[in-house]
């Protein structure tokens, strides 16, 4: 039952706002998501004192007593990098004494959660402002941290910052994808996710991508019997497959050029190279897309022609693929 929902005695029902108990339980969860953990904690004792027996009391509580064994570890380091680092390696053991511990508090979990990582950011942007030249792993760190917070537009606009310092760097563009889904522009973040799974799919983290639109992919890999690295080859092709990542662009001469040039070296790797082929394989098939998607946007009959010859070397490496493929290219 929520808190709410909870009758205590005569004297107390926690079903009115104007209630005493409950403002205070209200303030408790006001002054968790701010970081004031000692607070919320003698408050939710005060609670506790007036004979009210709620479980969901005694589970946030050991949740707060967690962090406050901690607040004179964390006092001891310096503003920036370190402490941040400390609190993201306490937030996992958190995670695990959560879980041995069987408590289930969501709504506290997540405002502790809220405070925390607001925390981690406040502290790295500390790191950002002492250093002379832009950080983009820093930035990119910001930027997970606001996206593990839900802050999107603020993880957006981190990440348009750091891509002016590195622009084809794939978590960078997979976490603008991320972004701009939840921020409701679904053009956009299949744009971003398309370049990203192009650019270096093996250095995504999928972990850190929370959008339906790659939760679904990711189990579709894994349902074809795909694991760990092999997943981020294989998202692309089944994106394209399901016409997931529907948004295309006409590569300009010096990209189409450069893409000419991968697709020649892996294919003369993919026949040479047979211990690598299962690696191989994805690539040159996610290569073979984007160009066949460039020529598709070009609609000349020479460019169909072309096509055509790629469909007939992706039959001959995977015809499953060719199969399912074919019908968004012919």
């Amino acid at each position: 039952k929520s808190f709410k929902e909870i009758s205590m005695s005569e004297e107390f029902q926690l079903t009115f706002k104007d209630d005493i108990v409950y403002q205070q339980y209200e303030e408790t969860l006001e002054l968790i998501k701010k970081g004031e953990f000692r607070k919320s904690f003698s408050l939710l004792e005060g609670i506790l004192n007036k004979n009210i027996v709620l479980p969901e009391i005694y589970s946030t509580m050991k949740c707060l007593k967690f962090w406050i064994i901690r607040e004179s570890s964390m006092a001891k380091l310096e503003k920036g990098k370190d402490a941040a680092n400390y609190l993201k390696n306490e937030w996992k053991l958190f995670e695990r004494f959560l879980a041995e511990k069987s408590i289930q508090v969501v709504n506290t979990i997540t405002l502790i959660k809220y405070a925390v990582f607001s925390q981690i950011i406040d502290n790295y942007i500390k790191q950002f402002q002492d250093i002379a030249v832009s950080d983009v792993e820093l930035l990119i760190s910001i930027s997970e941290c606001f996206m593990v917070i839900g802050e999107y537009k603020k993880a957006k606009d981190t990440l348009l910052y750091a891509r002016k310092f590195k622009k084809n760097d794939a978590r960078v563009l997979a976490y603008l994808g991320d972004c701009f889904y939840f921020l409701e522009d679904e053009m956009k973040s299949i744009a971003y996710l398309r370049e990203a799974f192009f650019s270096h799919a093996k250095k995504i983290d999928l972990d850190n991508l929370e959008s339906p639109l790659i939760r679904d992919l990711v189990k579709r890999a894994i349902e074809n019997g795909f694991s760990g690295k092999e997943i981020n080859l294989w998202l692309p092709i089944y994106a394209e497959i399901e016409n997931k990542f529907y948004v295309k662009r006409k590569l300009n001469e010096h990209e189409l050029k450069k893409l000419q040039k991968k697709i020649y070296h892996y294919e003369i790797e993919f026949e040479i190279n047979r211990k690598s082929r299962n690696e191989l394989e994805p690539v040159l098939i996610n290569h073979y897309i984007f160009l066949m998607d460039h020529n598709k946007l070009i609609n000349s009959e020479e460019f169909e022609v072309q096509n055509r010859n790629i469909l007939r070397k992706i039959k001959n490496i995977n015809e499953g693929v060719y199969i399912n493929l074919r019908k968004h290219y012919e």
